[in-house]
């Protein structure tokens, strides 16, 4: 009787320990998976500073402080109070390429992801720029 039982404990004992080994292992990958994303959300969030500071770095270079600080504070709206020391050079300079949506979004929402306020934009009709206004869905009316 004492053997029938001392085998049933031994067994559950067995049992036990491969559940524990196997909770263990769990443990264990969801403990790297969670390190890794931790990891991979720090080099994201690095890479959005970065990549934020450059834009403020390159937005200071052609706006005025005070046209930044209304940006930022949300005054775009009343940009008929802006003064000439308000407004500076566009953003993009690029002769010899067309303008395609994917470059047009991708300042937007760098701009954007800085705090800015992207009140317009502005271009000449030129062919290309047509094209582009085509591609976006904008017509004249």
């Amino acid at each position: 009787m004492l053997q029938a039982e001392n085998l049933a404990l031994q067994k559950e004992n067995r049992k036990l320990k491969s559940e524990i080994t196997a909770l263990k292992r769990e443990y264990f990958w969801k403990e790297k998976k969670h390190a890794y994303n931790v990891d991979l959300q720090q080099n994201r969030a690095l890479k959005a500073a970065f990549a934020c500071k450059n834009m403020e770095d390159k937005l200071a270079e052609i706006f005025t402080r005070g046209q930044i600080e209304k940006l930022k504070n949300g005054s775009h709206k009343k940009v008929a109070n802006w003064s000439e020391k308000d407004w500076k050079q566009p953003v993009f300079y690029n002769y010899d390429c067309r303008m395609a949506p994917d470059i047009l979004n991708t300042m937007l929402q760098s701009t954007k992801k800085c705090g800015y306020n992207v009140v317009a934009t502005v271009c000449d009709f030129g062919g290309t720029n047509r094209s582009l206004l085509s591609d976006l869905g904008v017509n004249e009316n």
